[in-house]
């Protein structure tokens, strides 16, 4: 009888730790395409407020003649004013793909780095630029306008959008290498919204002399 209830009891012992014990959380994953939407859609609204701050079109169209010149062409007498637009929107697909297509195949840890360098970048690089453009305006040191070839630029200022690229891609390779992995683990894919946000504030900005002129 003893050792029926020792039986008895050992068995129970042992069911309640079955149950008892926990039960693994299957991990949270992004597929392949996840990836590959969600990096085309950050990098697409970047590369093309880049683009169009640099004025790098793939081509530059000509409306009233129905003209087409690769790369970036001035305004030509009697053609009308050209559009760079397109040739932004080539650029920045093509580009954006290119990105896309090496994050699907990149290891997890690599896009979560990147994507923190991305929105360190952009974020950082708006901040710099706007602060910059309310100073020199502000204190009539030039005026923001669009010269001869479409580049968005300072007359009678100064140079605003090198040293504000530069201060941001340092700050953005200082940021990615020393933040924590468990922060970039939480940013990626989550907060992945929020990267393009800087990035289209400052293209309107720089688009308001097409309204305001």
């Amino acid at each position: 009888m003893t050792q029926l209830l020792e039986i008895d009891a050992s068995s129970r012992l042992g069911a309640s730790r079955v149950v008892s014990s926990p039960t693994p959380v299957p991990k949270t994953t992004t597929s392949k395409f996840g990836i590959f939407a969600i990096t085309f859609a950050v990098a697409f609204a970047v590369l093309y407020t880049l683009l169009e701050q640099l004025n790098w079109p793939m081509f530059t169209y000509h409306p009233a003649v129905n003209k087409v010149d690769f790369w970036r062409h001035a305004p030509r007498s009697g053609e009308g004013p050209p559009m760079y637009w397109y040739g932004w929107l080539v650029n920045a697909s093509i580009s954006a793909l290119a990105v896309s297509a090496v994050a699907t195949f990149a290891p997890v840890h690599w896009i979560q780095r990147a994507f923190v360098f991305g929105s360190l970048f952009a974020g950082i690089f708006f901040v710099v630029y706007m602060i910059a453009s309310f100073i020199y305006r502000g204190a009539g040191s030039g005026e923001l306008k669009y010269d001869a070839s479409g580049t968005l630029t300072y007359s009678g200022g100064p140079d605003l959008l090198t040293p504000s690229l530069a201060i941001a891609l340092l700050a953005a390779l200082a940021g990615s290498y020393f933040l924590p992995n468990r922060w970039a683990k939480q940013l990626w894919p989550g907060w992945a919204y929020v990267v393009p946000i800087p990035a289209l504030v400052l293209l309107g900005y720089s688009l308001l002399p097409y309204f305001t002129r």
